[in-house]
């Protein structure tokens, strides 16, 4: 009977962690993509290596996955409570006739359904598109702020809420989407603030700086971060009372990282939450 010399007995040994992590990796699937799956060797070698780094992979995969799902099932809720009272109505619409005047009134119901079915379709297109829009330089912030104050002038003289506004700066990036950035800025602190909306604006360090705060109620500073996830809202019901559909916030951090630029929550001294948009510029002499 012939022997299996040494060598092909070390081999097969140092192989075995190998195989085992193999066969392991093998079992996982999209539903179960936790990163303790994979063991980890008790040698530090490069087989410990290889299964910490596929065990930091698939905790990053599984994490994408679930947000992934728990995306698309927001986005089917948002579009689904629109949806299911169309039909609704309709149905109890269909029991009786009806005068011109109710046909009207259902119209326009309607209209109000389809319009904001549409405005989250378009977020959701820009949410997830992956086109890289025109560059253009020394985009004027202020310019920005000022035009979308206009569009909600009737709003804000409605709530009778003050806005305040100081200092001018100047952003590298696209114009189009810096105004989207700024209006969602200033719908988020009409909606959810109190009487008084202050912008700041300043260039500072080859970076403009947006601050926008109010005196709402305020964010818990376990919430500051999750307010950018897409379809968060911190008071579903007082959300659902107000309009808005949880996207804003996420549209302005995505425009902002599209250009280097951050966005974060604060607090603020009128009393809500601070949010702080730094966007990237280049002083060219």
């Amino acid at each position: 009977m012939a022997t299996i010399p040494k060598t092909n007995l070390l081999v097969r040994r140092q192989l075995q962690p190998l195989e085992q992590l193999a066969a392991r990796v093998k079992t996982l699937d999209a539903e179960h993509m936790e990163p303790e799956a994979v063991p980890l060797p008790n040698t530090r070698d490069e087989s410990y290596q290889l299964a910490a780094a596929l065990r930091e992979m698939i905790g990053r995969v599984g994490g994408a996955y679930r947000m992934q799902k728990e995306f698309a099932a927001s986005a089917a809720h948002e579009l689904r409570t629109p949806l299911a009272a169309m039909q609704s109505r309709l149905e109890v619409f269909r029991m009786k006739d009806r005068t011109p005047e109710e046909c009207k009134t259902l119209l326009g119901r309607f209209d109000g359904n389809l319009a904001r079915m549409n405005a989250l379709v378009e977020q959701l297109l820009q949410l997830c598109s992956n086109q890289q829009p025109d560059f253009c330089r020394k985009v004027d912030l202020r310019q920005r702020v000022e035009q979308a104050a206009q569009e909600l002038a009737q709003v804000m003289e409605q709530k009778e809420i003050r806005l305040e506004v100081t200092g001018s700066a100047y952003a590298d990036g696209n114009g189009a989407l810096y105004g989207q950035l700024v209006l969602n800025l200033l719908q988020n602190a009409v909606k959810y603030g109190g009487k008084t909306i202050r912008v700041s604006l300043r260039n500072i360090e080859n970076q403009a700086e947006l601050r926008v705060e109010d005196d709402g109620p305020g964010l818990l500073p376990e919430e500051r971060e999750r307010t950018f996830e897409p379809f968060y809202r911190v008071d579903r019901s007082r959300s659902r009372e107000i309009g808005g559909n949880g996207l804003g916030l996420a549209i302005v951090r995505r425009i902002a990282r599209q250009y280097g630029g951050t966005v974060s929550a604060e607090s603020s001294d009128l009393g809500d939450a601070c949010f702080v948009v730094r966007l990237p510029f280049q002083v060219v002499e």
